[in-house]
Order: C-alpha cells, then sequence, then structure tokens
C-alpha cells in the first residue's frame, strides 16, 4: 500500500513538474514572440521615419532649386529689360544725334 501511494505521489509530481514545465515553455516562448514582434515594429517605424525625414529633405531640396531656377529667371528677365532699356536709349541717341 504504502508503494503505491508512493508511487501515486511520484507520478503526481512527475505530472506536475512536466505540465510546469510546458506552462514555463510557453510562457517562454510567447514572450519571445511578443518580444520578436515588439523588436520588428520599432525596427519598422523606425524605417519608415527615417523614410519620411528623407522624404522631407527630398522635397526641401527640391523646393530650393526651384526657388533658385525662379530666382535665375528672374535675373535673367531682369537683364533682359536692361538690354531692351540700352537698346532705347541707344535709338533715342542715334535718333537725336540724326537731328
Amino acid at each position: 500500500m504504502y508503494c503505491k501511494i508512493s508511487l501515486y505521489l511520484s507520478l503526481s509530481l512527475s505530472l506536475s513538474l512536466s505540465l510546469s514545465l510546458y506552462i514555463y515553455i510557453y510562457i517562454y516562448i510567447y514572450i519571445h514572440i511578443y518580444i520578436y514582434i515588439y523588436i520588428y515594429i520599432y525596427i519598422y517605424r523606425e524605417r519608415e521615419r527615417e523614410r519620411r525625414r528623407e522624404r522631407r529633405r527630398r522635397e526641401e531640396r527640391e523646393r530650393e532649386r526651384e526657388r533658385e531656377r525662379e530666382r535665375e529667371r528672374e535675373r535673367e528677365r531682369e537683364r533682359e529689360r536692361e538690354r531692351e532699356r540700352e537698346r532705347e536709349r541707344e535709338r533715342e541717341r542715334d535718333f537725336f544725334n540724326e537731328n
């Protein structure tokens, strides 16, 4: 009888330990899964932030280039106006010189 009780206790203890071990393993696995998911999400968000920053930089550089082009166009227009004024003055001088 004592042997049977001892056997039952040892089986019970063994089952209990094995169940505990399984529970710990599952907890360990789930914790690591959550950690990996968190790391993946963090890395993904960082990459997205970096892409947005790069996109903003690119857009800003493009805007700056466009501003510079517009300034250059305006300078060219001003030069052309100045040339036209100079031509007009030359015509007037020529006209007055002929008379």
